[in-house]
């Protein structure tokens, strides 16, 4: 039994062994160093709970789950716990029959696999360099909204001037700076139902639902008044620059994809583009 405590002491998990009673007969030193409570401070299974469950609702549920678990041979339990030092980890748990109506439980901190997991959906639908919403997620909404009735919905396609010459002539951080700035510039002038995405180096599109063309030109002007605004805030190596063009899909037999074309060729146009040279270019 000496020899098996000492491979236990070894383990890169936590251990607790238990009785009938639920009385904790042994832990091992990770699961003092997981949890944060001395082998000394907790006695029974009960109390444990207690200590890094926050309510007894948790608790009740937390319970009834590890009693089916035994019953039923679940293999795995995971839970958000806080440690006796305020941290909040995520934890796998383990348990394994023993003779005797022992059981043995085994834990491991797998809160930086959720941690990560929860960084990959995130950048699955995210544009890392700005936060905003990326074209994936995107498409997702267009899927939505073709489908809905929230018509008239309007399209505005924006382009960051200028950003190749801030790349080329003052590198690319300082042209990082000017694309978290237009992300900025656009959350500062949207309301809470549109959706903003970047889509691409120096390209952003805004869905507006529920929003006519007129609405839409004023989102816009509301858009040109925050630019000003950023250029007088900061101390900029180049004027902020945003070119804008808008378009309306009036109802379902409109769709969106068409009208994110529309609003693109607009907002070209508005950069001295001619629309019928476009056109044809396409």
């Amino acid at each position: 039994m000496q020899d098996f405590k000492v491979l236990l002491e070894q383990l890169p998990v936590g251990v607790v062994l238990i009785d009938k009673d639920e009385k904790i007969l042994y832990s091992n030193k990770e699961a003092s160093n997981i949890l944060g409570y001395d082998n000394s401070e907790i006695d029974y299974l009960e109390q444990w709970f207690e200590e890094v469950f926050e309510d007894k609702e948790s608790i009740k549920l937390v319970k009834s789950n590890y009693k089916n678990a035994v019953e039923n041979n679940v293999k795995k339990l995971s839970y958000e716990i806080e440690t006796k030092d305020g941290k909040v980890k995520f934890i796998e748990f383990k348990h394994k029959k023993l003779e005797e109506q022992k059981i043995l439980i085994s834990f491991s901190d797998i809160s930086q696999r959720i941690k990560d997991k929860k960084r990959i959906e995130y950048l699955s639908y995210h544009d890392e360099l700005t936060g905003l919403y990326n074209r994936r997620y995107l498409n997702s909404q267009i899927n939505r909204l073709n489908q809905s009735r929230r018509y008239p919905i309007s399209v505005i396609s924006a382009d960051l001037d200028g950003l190749k010459y801030v790349n080329d002539n003052l590198g690319h951080k300082i042209g990082d700076k000017y694309i978290k700035l237009a992300a900025e510039v656009f959350n500062n002038c949207l309301r809470k139902e549109d959706i903003l995405a970047r889509d691409g180096g120096d390209e952003f599109i805004l869905l507006l639902p529920d929003t006519n063309e007129e609405n839409a030109e004023k989102i816009c002007n509301r858009i040109k008044k925050e630019v000003i605004k950023t250029n007088l805030n900061y101390e900029l190596e180049k004027e902020l620059s945003i070119t804008l063009g808008h378009a309306t899909a009036s109802n379902n037999s409109d769709e969106i994809d068409k009208t994110i074309v529309e609003a693109d060729l607009n907002m070209l146009e508005n950069k001295g583009y001619k629309k019928y040279d476009l056109m044809n270019a396409r």
